[in-house]
């Protein structure tokens, strides 16, 4: 059972790594994608910019034991 749970882990880690840096290397496409989902276009550059850096965070936090809870609840809240 530990063992699947590591490995869902690492797989989220994954997601989350991939959609960060897609997201970091098309900022033009990022900034639309957040303007299309509803933020206001004011803020849609500011969101774009800081979107990417939080799921890499939240990426690098579940691959570790003490940050998987509050890594957790950011993908969630996310």
């Amino acid at each position: 059972m530990i063992l699947l749970i590591v490995l869902v882990r690492i797989a989220l880690s994954v997601v989350f790594s991939v959609a960060g840096i897609t997201k970091l290397m098309d900022q033009p496409g990022t900034r639309e994608a957040v303007k299309n989902f509803g933020a206001p276009k004011s803020l849609a550059p500011a969101v774009a910019l800081v979107l990417p850096f939080v799921e890499l965070a939240i990426a690098v936090g579940l691959l570790f034991s003490k940050t998987t809870a509050l890594s957790s609840l950011g993908a969630l809240l996310l």
